[in-house]
């Protein structure tokens, strides 16, 4: 037989990414990706890792992260990672598009229990521009002639792991309690 039941949620943080673009016609175009810290995520390619589909149309612009699936180069829309990797990690961050005028905006809406140790960036690698993701919510760019597709770089600082005070015995907060008269 089949059992059916509910699994625990698996804990998990997230940076929403979207790539926001004008049609040359004047429509507006968005394409979001999602960099994904979750348990059981490993390093390589696993079951938490999505690639990209590309545009079934023109006018298009969609970005995604480039990784490695049996050493051949793939673009995704979610890339997967430890939950607490322990160390700097670096995700490239590609983009294309047609039919689009020459100007990009590069937006992260949510950043979801990312922890406040964690440094996050966006690297531009044609300006040198490092921008903090928590201070900053947007990113605009101009497309260059002679641009390489990995122009982006995502770098997560989560060498310090995230105190976790779910199980402390240490009191949440100050505690005021009732006066109690002294025998």
């Amino acid at each position: 037989g089949n059992f059916v039941g509910r699994q625990a949620a698996l804990e998990e943080r997230y940076i929403r990414f979207e790539l926001a673009a004008e049609a040359n016609d004047g429509r507006p175009i968005a394409n979001p990706i999602t960099l994904l810290f979750v348990e059981g995520a490993s390093e390589g390619w696993d079951i938490f890792d999505a690639s990209s589909l590309g545009s079934f149309g023109v006018p298009y612009a969609y970005a995604a992260f480039l990784g490695d699936r049996a050493g051949e180069t793939i673009w995704k829309v979610q890339e997967s990672l430890p939950l607490n990797p322990g160390k700097v990690v670096t995700i490239p961050l590609a983009y294309t598009s047609c039919g689009t005028t020459s100007s990009f905006e590069l937006r992260w809406p949510v950043l979801e229990n990312i922890p406040d140790v964690w440094r996050a960036e966006l690297i531009d690698g044609v300006t040198g521009a490092r921008i903090d993701l928590r201070s900053a919510s947007s990113y605009s760019f101009q497309q260059t002639e002679d641009e390489l597709a990995d122009r982006f770089t995502i770098e997560i600082d989560a060498t310090t792991n995230p105190v976790s005070t779910e199980d402390s015995t240490l009191p949440a907060g100050p505690n005021v309690s009732a006066v109690h008269p002294n025998p």
